[in-house]
């Protein structure tokens, strides 16, 4: 299942042709790359912005500025923290033009979901879109009280008839994890700024991403600290819409009374 990030720098490499970088943007929470295909985003996780603090900006904007897209997008499948994620940022530059705004089309597909998986906690989203029908199973790579770690996905994900992920999954790569445990029935969607919008993930989820609209507003507020939610003025939530047919899934024990979260 590792090759889902294979098959992502694989498809990007198809498109990106001898689009270069323009410019970049990193702050504690976000990295953002203007390229001549579009602006991409991605989450940094922590040990990604040490790095780049150890590295120096002024060290990043010398070594990857003007470069093409052909050479830093398979930095992707590479260990180091931060060009994994500047990689991946590179190549979400290249899909931000995939996505549609009627971001309501989904919403009624869980009306009828029973049992929500999230992986990485979604709950405050999925408050805010009123979805209070199905009570959460969360995963977190942290130790976090009332969620599971990823060892538990294949003893609970087959019962889920929808699936939340987080697009964080991509800049830490643990997808891989959970995908061969998600039911064939089960609505699944990958929500955030840093999902990539590629046919290779549409072929099994909904993708609902972030477009900049605004290039050098979203960079020089990135730059300035800003983190992705204060950056409205700037972007616009697109979606790529996979219909599911979502149907109650059979077959798996009911999770009843209380579980072992260890």
């Amino acid at each position: 299942m590792a090759d889902i990030y294979e098959n992502l720098v694989r498809e990007a490499l198809l498109h990106c042709g001898v689009s270069r970088i323009r410019a970049f943007a990193v702050n504690a929470r976000c990295l953002a790359v203007q390229t001549d295909c579009g602006t991409g985003l991605a989450y940094l996780p922590p040990e990604a912005w040490l790095a780049a603090q150890e590295t120096g900006i002024a060290g990043l904007e010398v070594e990857l500025q003007g470069k093409r897209l052909s050479g830093i997008i398979p930095r992707y499948l590479e260990g180091h923290p931060l060009y994994t994620v500047f990689a991946l940022a590179a190549l979400n530059s290249v899909f931000v033009q995939n996505g549609r705004t009627d971001l309501n089309l989904w919403r009624a597909e869980l009306r009828d979901a029973r049992r929500l998986a999230m992986i990485g906690d979604l709950r405050p989203f999925v408050n805010r879109l009123g979805i209070t029908n199905a009570e959460p199973i969360v995963f977190e790579l942290d130790s976090v009280p009332g969620t599971y770690p990823p060892e538990k996905a294949a003893k609970l994900l087959p019962s889920c008839d929808a699936v939340f992920i987080t697009s964080a999954t991509f800049s830490n790569k643990t997808l891989h994890h959970y995908l061969p445990h998600i039911h064939p029935s089960a609505a699944a969607f990958i929500f955030g700024h840093g999902t990539p919008m590629t046919d290779v993930l549409h072929d099994r989820f909904t993708l609902c991403g972030i477009e900049v609209l605004d290039p050098e507003g979203a960079l020089a507020d990135l730059r300035s600290g800003k983190g992705i939610r204060e950056l409205k003025r700037h972007t616009r939530k697109v979606i790529r819409w996979k219909e599911s047919g979502l149907q109650p899934v059979q077959g798996s024990p009911q999770l009843e009374g209380r579980l072992d979260h260890s």
